[in-house]
This record gives C-alpha cells, sequence and structure tokens, in this order.
C-alpha cells in the first residue's frame, strides 16, 4: 500500500486497470498501473523502440502503426481496491477475452506470476531443444578478474606511483580501495593524499609491480625497521640475491619490488631521516 501512496500522483498518476487496443482488430492488452502516465509511458517506449516484452503486441505494433493503437483507463483503483487488485485484473481479462489470441495480447491472467500462460507444442520443442547439450558455465573467476583489472595512477607533490590494479595500491599505501574507487570516478578529488587515475591500456603492461610473489631462492627483503636503517644502499644490498632476510619486525608486511624501492627512494631516505629523528629525541 505505501508504495502506491507514495508516488507523484500528477508526475506518474493513478493506480489503475488500464487497456491498450488495436483499434483496427480490436485486439486489446489489460495490464495493472501503479500510475496510468507512467505506465503508459512505458508500453509507447518500449513499442517505439522495438523493446517490447510482449512480441504479439510489438509484431502488431510495428504492422498497424502507433497510430492505430491506444490507450485507456478501464478502471481507478482506491486502496480497498489494491488489495485486490489481482482479482480485478484478472476479471477485466476474462471480459476482453484477453488471453486469446483471436482478441487479445496478454499472455497470463496475472503479470506477477506465469499462472496461466500458455505455451504452443512447437514453442516448448524449440525450447526444449535449445537447451539440450548446454552445461552450467565453469568460470574461471581469477582468471576473469585478471583480465578485467586496471592498472592506476598515484600521485601527489613528490611522487608519481604505478599499480597494477586499485587492489595492490590499497594494499601498499594502506588506503582503503572504495575511496580510490571515487577518487578515480570523480566522486572525491583524492584518497590518501593521492590523486588518482586510470593508466593508459597501451602502458598499462608497463605498470610498476608494486607486490611481487617471491619465488623459492629469490626472496625480497620486506620493509622493515632495520632494512630502513640502510636505505639508501638498499640497491647495493639487493645485488646478492642469497642475502638473509632482515631480522627486524616488518613494519609493512607485503614484498615490494625492486623499480618500487627506486621510485621512492627519495621518500624512503625522508622517513630514514624522521625516524632517526625520532629515535635521537627519545633516548
Amino acid at each position: 500500500m505505501k508504495k502506491y501512496k507514495d508516488l507523484d500522483i500528477k508526475r506518474n498518476g493513478k493506480p489503475c486497470i488500464y487497456k491498450l487496443q488495436n483499434i483496427l482488430n480490436r485486439k486489446v492488452y489489460i495490464g495493472f498501473a501503479s500510475g496510468h502516465y507512467r505506465r503508459k509511458a512505458q508500453h509507447y517506449w518500449m513499442l517505439r523502440n522495438n523493446r517490447h516484452f510482449n512480441s504479439h503486441l510489438q509484431a502488431s505494433w510495428n504492422i498497424y502503426g502507433e497510430e492505430n493503437f491506444n490507450f485507456e483507463v478501464l478502471r481507478f483503483l482506491d486502496e480497498e481496491d489494491l488489495l485486490d487488485r489481482e482479482t480485478i485484473e484478472s476479471s477485466f481479462i476474462s471480459q476482453y477475452n484477453a488471453l486469446d489470441n483471436n482478441f487479445g495480447y496478454n499472455t497470463r491472467e496475472n503479470c506477477e506470476t506465469n499462472l496461466g500462460i500458455k505455451w504452443s507444442d512447437e514453442s516448448k520443442k524449440r525450447f526444449s531443444e535449445s537447451k539440450k547439450g548446454i552445461k552450467p558455465p565453469h568460470l574461471d573467476y581469477e582468471k576473469i578478474a585478471k583480465k578485467n583489472m586496471k592498472a592506476v595512477v598515484a600521485t601527489n607533490s613528490n611522487e608519481r606511483l604505478n599499480f597494477d590494479s586499485i587492489k595492490e595500491a590499497s594494499l601498499v599505501l594502506e588506503i582503503d580501495r572504495t575511496n580510490i574507487s571515487k577518487a578515480l570516478h570523480g566522486a572525491i578529488k583524492t584518497a590518501g593524499g593521492y590523486s588518482w587515475d586510470f593508466v593508459e591500456q597501451s602502458t598499462s603492461n608497463n605498470s610498476v609491480n608494486c607486490l611481487e610473489t617471491p619465488e623459492e631462492g629469490n626472496q625480497q627483503p620486506s620493509l622493515t625497521s632495520d632494512s630502513l636503517e640502510g636505505s639508501t644502499t638498499r640497491s647495493e644490498s639487493q645485488a646478492d640475491n642469497n642475502s638473509p632476510k632482515s631480522a627486524g619486525q616488518p613494519i609493512f608486511p607485503y614484498k615490494i619490488s625492486d623499480t618500487f624501492y627506486a621510485l621512492n627512494m627519495k621518500a624512503l631516505e625522508e622517513f630514514d631521516k624522521a625516524l632517526k629523528k625520532k629515535v635521537d629525541d627519545i633516548v
């Protein structure tokens, strides 16, 4: 009841039972509308664009033309009528014999259910044949996700960082991915202090892989308090692939690529200085 009462009556019209009739062959389509203005507009838009859900009605419209169809309200419904509107609609369908193809376009007694819909033997056979040999799809969702993944770039006054995906950027920079998405689509200006843009497809393959999965025998060191202390000489220490991992507790638990270190060396150095200054202040 509430959904009908809340409608804008001036714009949408009133709840009713209506008919859409071909004035040449007298065939009718009977239906219920929560607002008669809106429902008429919906029917005419679908028919004009050859997209109506009722193929019989659409075919008739295409043959006879819009000028030979008329929309008419059969009965406006008050609050009490709405409680039993399915029965009222069915009674008008029966009155106009709208389920008979010779007199109407309706395919069921109630448009909200399949009650009364009739399938011809030919239709049943076609439907059965169309489903033979079809197996449920077994989708590789991980593969689909990778295919749809878009590279992004984060920029601020000091740096420009490329990522293979929003998820990767969220993990590396510890920024909520929802906010990154909003920034990418213009809902907000920045996320996490960065401006965000999608990387063009032609250059996305060259984007920085900020999260590399280390292979066995080629472990990348994680970003730790100990590793930060020697960040200025990181390129030299990484030349030896067999060097042991840092023993310190990781500040950031994700493995970061050499390219990412190169791009962010300046930021790492500034962080190193700030960390040392903080330690000196404490001491």
